[in-house]
């Protein structure tokens, strides 16, 4: 029926922290969460196989991206072929949050020991008279994850470069970068990745629909809230049952196109190529 949603199996619960004053404070864009982060989890856990070997995931923010998406792939539980996640970014208020975030909320239900946060500045990766200040020396992973991470041109240089060193040479490595489908600069970097630094791309649309549903009121269970954690725990209890039901009235709905790009090292060489040509 018109304004009712059937919902499916709740893949998680996850409750963050986010920064004071957002992406108007010193923190930046890093400060809050964006939905591109969600898509991400959504995708992995349809696709949990593409989680493999060692991941890293490029400006993490506060950390939700990496949360849900190990959580959405694996159900908790590290995938057998997942060995470890490495969430970064260069904000040292970002990366102070977002540990506290793991340590809070993700460590408590299925332990930290293979989160790892770092910070990583892709600029350390742009050489400059044939030096490269990089501070994660040689390391390089299987795979790279990024969701809402591409703002401005001037970054495209500096992220293209961090990815080409970052991700194995082997040709199935990979990196899944997810953001708006109307933002240009992500655009920027698909050229960027597939022309200069002849990496193989692919892109995708994903749409992505987005309900808010609506008010619910807390369980009175027979007698008056007094306290605001009795007030609190009423509607907890309210949103629980909610989420089990089979339909939710909702009170709108919102369809985000979320670009999805995957790229990896080309496998042929360039004497190959001409190869071909010939």
């Amino acid at each position: 029926s018109r304004g009712v949603v059937g919902l499916g199996p709740i893949l998680e619960k996850v409750q963050v922290q986010e920064i004071d004053q957002g992406v108007f404070g010193s923190a930046g864009t890093g400060s809050t969460t964006w939905e591109s982060s969600v898509c991400m989890a959504l995708f992995f856990a349809l696709n949990p196989s593409l989680l493999s070997g060692d991941v890293v995931e490029l400006g993490s923010g506060i950390g939700l991206g990496g949360i849900l998406t190990q959580r959405a792939a694996c159900g908790g539980a590290w995938a057998d072929g997942m060995r470890s996640l490495t969430l970064t970014d260069n904000s040292d208020e970002v990366l102070d949050q977002c540990k506290e975030n793991i340590v809070n909320y993700a460590s408590a239900a299925y332990g930290s020991k293979k989160f790892e946060v770092k910070k990583l500045d892709w600029n350390d990766f742009v050489e400059t008279n044939n030096t490269r200040k990089a501070k994660e020396g040689n390391r390089t992973y299987d795979t790279l994850i990024g969701s809402d991470i591409c703002y401005f041109y001037p970054d495209i240089r500096a992220l293209s470069e961090t990815i080409v060193k970052l991700l194995k040479p082997d040709g199935r490595s990979k990196i899944h970068l997810f953001g708006p489908l109307n933002r240009g600069a992500l655009h920027d970097l698909e050229r960027e990745l597939k022309v200069e630094r002849k990496m193989d791309v692919s892109v995708e649309c994903i749409e992505m629909e987005r309900y808010r549903l609506k008010p619910v009121q807390p369980h009175n269970h027979g007698k008056v809230q007094k306290g605001k954690d009795e007030k609190n725990s009423g509607l907890d209890a309210a949103l629980e049952e909610l989420l089990y039901e089979e339909e939710c009235p909702y009170a709108s709905k919102n369809i985000a196109q979320v670009l999805h790009i995957t790229a990896s090292h080309s496998n042929v060489s360039s004497e190959e190529k001409m190869g071909d040509l010939d």
